[in-house]
């Protein structure tokens, strides 16, 4: 009985750290498109293939939401861009600059070069939503 009573506490315990993240991105150029958003738990992939994300299609509204559920608690950061022609990655003009609009958790910007994974931080500790613009 004792038995049963400890793997269900350990079952609700692993059920509560299971969290929501919400990520809605607004004020998109356009209503075309997709916004892809990638989310990082830690520096090693930051801005390459993130862990969680996927894309989430422009609303008419010009906004864009994707749900990433069961993440444990932790700290995390966001960067998006929106494909507004669908073409499946960032475009670049002549110089390097993204020709594409795209942001970062925490108001974190990029100039010149992108943000440190540091500076997009946040602390998921429960279900959340996160409302992020382009920078």
């Amino acid at each position: 009985m004792i038995s049963l009573i400890v793997s269900l506490l350990i079952l609700v315990a692993q059920v509560e750290d299971n969290h929501t993240l919400t990520v809605t991105i607004t004020d998109l150029p356009s209503a075309t498109g997709s916004v892809y958003i990638g989310l990082y738990d830690g520096p090693d992939l930051w801005l390459e293939d993130a862990p969680y994300g996927d894309k989430a299609l422009v609303e008419s509204d010009r906004s864009a939401t994707l749900e990433i559920p069961n993440l444990e608690s932790g700290t995390y950061a966001i960067s998006f861009y929106h494909d507004a022609n669908d073409s499946g990655k960032m475009e670049y003009n002549l110089v390097g600059y993204p020709k594409e609009v795209f942001g970062f958790s925490s108001g974190a910007k990029a100039v010149f070069k992108a943000p440190p994974y540091t500076d997009a931080t946040f602390e998921l500790t429960e279900s959340m939503s996160l409302t992020l613009r382009p920078q």
